[in-house]
C-alpha cells in the first residue's frame, strides 16, 4: 500500500512541475517585430483597404451587437493585425454562412475572417494557421435530470444547427436522437429554454458567451461532445497568396496573452466541465500499469525470498538478483510498449464512423496487416477479399498511380497530404476514397507499418461535379456557357495546329424568335430555346462544342470541319430547325440564319474568328441566305489574302509618303491616299448633346471599294504596319481637330483607338504624348481606347504608361469591354481608365436578352461609384436607349444617334442637332 501511494505522489508532482514549467514558459514568451519581405511590402502599398467577411451570426467570434456594430474575438484579433501592418481593414457582415462563402468564392470579399481549413476548400483558398479552437458541448436546462454525458442524448430531442458538418455525424452515432432542426446557435438556445427542446450540441465558446450575459441564465453546460472538433482560420482568396502569408505573420506577432486577453473580454472564465468518461479512461490506463508494476514487485519479493534461503555464495546470488532485475524491467518496458502500440491502434480504428470512413494497416512491404470490418458497408467486400485483392479493385485512374510511391515516402517518415484514389465497389458502381497515411513506429523508432484513414468522398466529388456543371453550362438548355465555350474554342485551336486542321465556327441566330416572346410570352421562348438545343446536338457530333451566347444566339465549334463539311451540316441544322415547333397548343415554324467562319483560312484567333462568323450571320440573315461563309465576298472578288496584304503595304507606303494634306473648309482632304477618316460621336444619355467623337479609319480599295476596320487592321496588325496607320490617323485627326477649334465646333473628346501590338512597345504613351506636341495640339482633347484584352493578364502593368497619359490630360477608356473575352467584373473598378465602353454585342437583344441586362447592371454598379463613366456602343432602337437610361447608363453612340459621318458632314450634323433629336 506503501508503494501504491509512493507511486501516485511521484506521478502527480511530476505532472504538477510539468505545468508549472509549461505556464511559465508561455509567459515570457513576447511579441516579435514582423518581418516582412520587400514583396510583401510592395503588395501592402498597392492594396490599402482588404475587405474581411464577417458572419454576423457567430458569437462570440463576430456577432452584431447592442450598438449595432460587428464586433467579437475575430473581429479584435483582425483589427490587432490591421494596426500592426498598416492594412485598412474592410469589416463585411453577412448574415449567414453560406452568403459569406458565396461572396469569399466569387471574390466580392478578399478574405473570410473564420473559416475551417479543409482540403476540398484550398481550390478556392489560401488559409493561414487556426488561431481559434472550437469544442462541441452539450447544453440543457439545469433542473432537466438524465442528461450527464454524451451518451445521454441518446432517445432524446436534441437542437441541431442546420446545414453544419457536424450533425450528420451526431446523428449518425445516435439515430435514436430526434432531431430538432435550427438555423442559428441563439435559435438552439432559445429551443432549450423554452422545452422544445430537451438539449442543444454546439460550440462552447458561443453557450458561454449567451449564457453568461444572461441571455440564458437557467441553462447550464453539461459535458464535452467533442474537444477541438474544428479549428478557424482565415481564409485568403486564391489569387492573393502573398496576402495569407501576411495574415499569417500578423497573427504569428500575437502572444499568447494577448489572445488570452480578447478571448476572456468576449468569454470570461466558465465554471470547468469534467469530463467523467475521459477521467474514466485515464485512470483505467493507470490502473493497468499499476499491475503491472505491483507484478514486478511482487516477482521480486519472491526472487529475494528465494535469494535468502539460498545457500549460494553472495556475490553469485546478487549477480544473479541483477540480471533477473534487468530481465524484469525490459519485460515491462516491452508490455509497457505493446500496450501504447495497442492503444494507437485502436483510437486509430473508425469503425463507428458507419459508412463513410474505414481503416487498414500495412507492413512496410505494403502487404495488409489489418482491414477495419466497416470495409464491407462502405465497398462492400469482407475484409479477407479487401486484404487479398486491393490491387484488383483499383480503377486504370491515373491518380492511382502514385500509391505505391506515397506508401513507401510514409515509411521513410515523410509526412503525406491527403490524396485521392479511385476504386471499384463489389456491385461494380466506382468510388472515390481520400487517405491518409500515417507512419507507426515501435520503441526504438524504426517504422513497423503505416495506418491508412479511409474516407468515402463518392457523393462529395458528384456535388462537386454538379457545380461544376453549373460554372460552365447555360441553365436554360444545358449547353456550353460563353467561359466553357472560350476554353474549348482556345485548346481546338491549338490542337488544330499541332495536327494541321481546319476547325469551322458557326454564329447561328433563330429568325422570328422575337415575335414568339411578344406573343405568347418569355415561358414560349424558353421552350423554344430549349428544342433548338436538342435539335441542334442531334445534328453535331460528340465533339463538337454548342454554346448559347445568350437570347437567341448560339455558337457551334466543329473541329476537323473544312468549308465543304461545314456547308452539310449548315443545311442540315437549316433544315431540322425549320420544322415545326409545338409550344402548349401553338405550332411556330422558325427557322434560322447561320453564319460560317473557318480556321485557318480567314484567321487564326478565336475572337476574331467568333467575330468574322457573326458578321457572315448578319450577311446570311440581311440577304435572307440561311448560311454564308465569310469570305464569300471575297471569293466572288477573286482577290485572295496574300493580295489585299500586299494592296495594304501600298496603300500604308503611299499615305505616309503624302502627309502634306489639301484643305477645304471644314475637314482634312488626302487625294493621294486611300485611307480616310469618318466620325461618329457620341451623346449624353440624360439631355442627348454631344460629349466626344470616335474618330475612325475607312480603306478605299481599289477593286474591292469602302473596307472597314475589322477587316484590314487585323492583316495590318499581323504585318506590323499597324503602327505607321496609327500615327498617319494621329496626324489627320490632329489637323481635323485644329481646324474645328478655329471655327467654333472643337468637340470636348476626340476618342482614337490603339491596337494590342502598340501597348507592347516599350514607351508607347510617351510617344503619343510627343506626336501631339509636335503638332501643338492640347493632349485634353484626345481620349485613347484600349481593348479589353489589354487588361486579361496584368491590366496594372500598365499603369505606369497609362498615369503619363492621365498626368497630360489624356482620357483613358477600355473599349468593348464586356465582348467575347471572358471579363473579370471584379478587377474593373481597380483599373486604372477613366471611361469603359460597352461591346456592341451586349445591345444586341436587349431587352429580351436578361443575361446581357444584368451584365451591364453591375457594370454601372461597379463603375458609377469609382468615378468611372461607362458608354454604350451600337445603339440602334428605342427599346435600346429606355433600356439604358432606366438602369443609368451614362453615355451611349450609335446610329440611332447619328452614323459616321466625314469631317465636314460632322459639322453639319452639329448644327442641326436639335432639329434632328426633336
Amino acid at each position: 500500500m506503501r508503494v501504491l501511494t509512493l507511486i501516485l505522489s511521484i506521478t502527480f508532482s511530476s505532472l504538477a512541475v510539468a505545468a508549472l514549467t509549461d505556464n511559465q514558459e508561455t509567459r515570457v514568451q513576447t511579441v516579435s517585430r514582423i518581418k516582412l519581405t520587400p514583396e510583401e511590402l510592395v503588395w501592402l502599398s498597392r492594396h490599402k483597404t482588404v475587405r474581411v467577411g464577417f458572419d454576423s451570426d457567430f458569437p462570440p467570434y463576430s456577432f452584431v451587437g447592442e450598438s449595432g456594430q460587428i464586433e467579437g474575438v475575430a473581429i479584435d484579433i483582425i483589427k490587432v493585425i490591421s494596426e500592426r501592418l498598416s492594412i485598412n481593414i474592410e469589416v463585411v457582415p453577412y448574415n449567414t454562412w453560406n452568403e459569406l462563402y458565396d461572396a469569399a468564392a466569387t471574390k466580392n470579399i478578399d478574405a473570410v475572417a473564420t473559416m475551417v481549413d479543409r482540403p476540398e476548400r484550398r481550390e478556392w483558398f489560401n488559409f493561414t494557421q487556426p488561431y481559434l479552437s472550437k469544442s462541441l458541448v452539450i447544453i440543457a436546462r439545469k433542473d432537466i435530470k438524465g442528461i450527464n454525458s454524451r451518451a445521454d442524448v441518446a432517445g432524446k430531442t436534441v437542437a441541431l444547427i442546420r446545414n453544419y458538418q457536424y450533425v450528420d455525424r451526431v446523428l449518425e452515432e445516435f439515430p435514436s436522437l430526434t432531431p430538432f432542426f435550427v438555423d442559428s446557435i441563439t435559435e438552439g438556445l432559445e429551443s432549450v429554454d423554452t422545452g422544445k427542446a430537451e438539449a442543444f450540441i454546439g460550440f462552447s465558446g458561443v453557450g458561454y458567451f449567451l449564457s453568461q450575459r444572461g441571455l440564458f441564465p437557467s441553462l447550464k453546460v453539461v459535458t464535452f461532445y467533442d474537444h477541438n472538433s474544428a479549428n478557424e482560420s482565415i481564409a485568403v482568396r486564391k489569387d492573393w497568396p502573398i496576402l495569407a502569408d501576411i495574415l499569417h505573420k500578423g497573427l504569428d506577432s500575437l502572444s499568447a496573452d494577448e489572445k488570452q486577453d480578447i478571448f476572456d473580454k468576449w468569454v470570461p472564465q466558465a465554471e470547468p466541465i469534467v469530463d467523467f468518461a475521459f477521467i474514466a479512461k485515464l485512470l483505467g490506463a493507470m490502473l493497468i500499469v499499476l499491475i503491472l508494476l505491483i507484478s514486478w514487485l511482487i516477482q521480486i519479493r519472491r526472487q529475494n525470498k528465494k535469494i535468502e534461503l539460498s545457500n549460494q555464495d553472495a556475490l553469485l546470488a546478487n549477480k544473479k538478483l541483477q540480471e533477473l532485475q534487468m530481465e524484469l524491467e525490459a519485460l515491462v518496458a516491452q508490455r509497457t510498449s505493446e500496450l501504447r502500440v495497442s492503444e494507437q491502434k485502436f483510437r486509430s480504428l473508425v469503425e463507428n464512423l458507419q459508412d463513410e470512413y474505414f481503416f487498414y494497416r500495412q507492413d512496410p512491404e505494403g502487404k495488409f496487416t489489418y482491414v477495419s470490418p466497416s470495409v464491407t458497408s462502405i465497398l462492400g467486400f469482407s475484409q479477407d477479399e479487401f486484404k487479398a485483392n486491393f490491387k484488383d479493385y483499383l480503377s486504370d485512374n491515373p491518380a492511382n498511380q502514385e500509391i505505391e510511391e506515397k506508401l513507401a515516402q510514409c515509411v521513410q517518415g515523410h509526412l503525406q497530404p491527403l490524396y485521392q484514389i479511385e476504386i471499384y465497389h463489389a456491385n461494380g458502381d466506382l468510388h472515390w476514397l481520400e487517405l491518409l497515411n500515417t507512419p507507426v513506429y515501435n520503441e526504438k523508432g524504426d517504422c513497423v507499418g503505416v495506418d491508412t484513414i479511409a474516407h468515402d468522398i463518392t457523393a462529395r466529388r458528384e456535388a462537386q461535379e454538379i457545380l461544376t456543371s453549373l460554372s460552365y453550362y447555360d441553365e436554360l438548355t444545358g449547353l456550353a456557357n460563353r467561359r466553357l465555350f472560350s476554353d474549348r474554342l482556345q485548346q481546338t485551336l491549338n490542337l488544330a495546329h499541332r495536327n494541321k486542321w481546319s476547325v469551322s465556327l458557326f454564329y447561328l441566330d433563330l429568325d422570328r424568335f422575337k415575335s414568339v416572346n411578344d406573343s405568347y410570352g418569355h415561358s414560349a421562348g424558353d421552350e423554344v430555346l430549349k428544342e433548338t438545343a436538342k435539335r441542334m446536338v442531334s445534328v453535331l457530333r460528340d465533339s463538337d462544342v454548342a454554346a448559347r451566347m445568350g437570347g437567341d444566339e448560339f455558337l457551334l465549334l466543329l473541329p476537323e470541319t473544312d468549308a465543304y463539311s461545314a456547308i452539310r451540316v449548315a443545311e442540315k441544322l437549316l433544315k431540322i430547325l425549320l420544322l415545326p415547333y409545338y409550344v402548349d397548343e401553338h405550332i411556330l415554324t422558325l427557322g434560322a440564319s447561320i453564319g460560317v467562319a473557318v480556321y485557318p483560312e480567314h484567321t487564326t484567333d478565336g475572337e476574331t474568328l467568333i467575330n468574322y462568323a457573326d458578321t457572315a450571320m448578319y450577311s446570311a440573315k440581311e440577304k435572307k441566305l440561311g448560311y454564308a461563309f465569310y469570305t464569300k465576298e471575297m471569293q466572288e472578288l477573286q482577290v485572295s489574302q496574300a493580295q489585299l496584304a500586299e494592296d495594304l503595304v501600298k496603300a500604308v507606303r503611299f499615305s505616309l509618303l503624302n502627309e502634306k494634306n489639301e484643305f477645304s473648309a471644314g475637314s482634312v482632304k488626302c487625294p493621294t491616299s486611300q485611307f480616310s477618316l469618318y466620325y461618329q460621336t457620341y451623346h449624353s444619355l440624360t439631355n442627348n448633346q454631344i460629349v466626344g467623337y470616335e474618330a475612325l479609319i475607312r480603306w478605299n480599295h481599289p477593286v474591292l471599294g469602302a473596307i472597314g476596320p475589322i477587316d484590314f487592321l487585323p492583316l495590318a496588325e499581323e504585318k506590323g504596319y499597324i503602327g505607321s496607320i496609327t500615327q498617319w490617323m494621329f496626324n489627320q485627326v490632329c489637323t481635323q481637330l485644329l481646324i474645328w477649334n478655329s471655327e467654333g465646333v472643337r468637340p470636348p473628346k476626340m476618342s482614337v483607338n490603339l491596337a494590342l501590338s502598340e501597348i507592347n512597345t516599350p514607351n508607347w504613351a510617351g510617344k503619343i504624348l510627343t506626336q501631339l506636341e509636335q503638332l501643338k495640339v492640347n493632349p485634353a482633347w484626345f481620349t485613347i481606347d484600349l481593348k479589353e484584352s489589354a487588361f486579361l493578364n496584368d491590366g496594372m502593368a500598365l499603369t505606369p504608361e497609362i498615369s503619363l497619359l492621365k498626368e497630360a490630360g489624356v482620357t483613358v477608356c477600355i473599349d468593348d469591354f464586356g465582348g467575347q473575352t471572358f471579363t473579370d467584373l471584379k478587377s474593373l473598378a481597380e483599373l486604372p481608365v477613366d471611361l469603359i465602353k460597352l461591346d456592341r454585342r451586349l445591345l444586341r437583344n436587349i431587352p429580351g436578352d436578361t443575361e446581357s441586362v444584368k451584365f451591364i447592371q453591375d457594370v454601372i454598379r461597379i463603375a458609377m461609384p469609382v468615378g468611372k463613366a461607362v458608354v454604350a456602343k451600337g445603339i440602334e432602337t428605342q427599346d435600346q436607349l429606355d433600356t439604358l437610361q432606366k438602369y443609368g447608363c451614362g453615355c451611349g453612340q450609335g446610329f440611332l444617334f447619328c452614323k459616321p459621318l466625314p469631317g465636314n458632314e460632322v459639322q453639319a450634323f452639329t448644327k442641326s442637332l436639335q432639329w434632328f433629336l426633336n
